[in-house]
């Protein structure tokens, strides 16, 4: 997927805020009829809690259905400054592998 600044990130997946850790953690739900056997006979669970570290829990807190991605970038520079650099390639590396596991859909106008 080639993402444009211009395009809003939208939740697409359940998540909560760990207040001790000041991290979101994602759930990513295992579905599917190997899942489903494996769930059955094997006793394993319906989904994994994916925790996001500092970075992505900042980038999680601003996917919010009205921010677009140029807006995310500008919260992170203002956070991260240099130290987030190169900013727009991690951004959209990592907006990749949200979408890729259907954590978030991109909105298309």
């Amino acid at each position: 997927m080639n993402f444009e600044i211009d395009q809003i990130p939208v939740r697409n997946t359940e998540s909560y805020f760990d207040e001790e850790k000041k991290i979101y953690v994602l759930k990513m739900y295992h579905k599917g009829l190997n899942h489903k056997l494996a769930q059955k006979f094997f006793k394993k669970p319906k989904y994994s809690n994916i925790k996001l570290d500092e970075l992505g829990s900042l980038v999680w807190k601003n996917i919010n259905g009205t921010n677009t991605i140029e807006d995310i970038a500008k919260i992170i520079d203002e956070k991260y400054g240099q130290a987030a650099d190169p900013l727009y390639k991690r951004l959209f590396k990592y907006l990749i592998l949200l979408e890729k596991n259907k954590f978030i859909v991109i909105k298309k106008d």
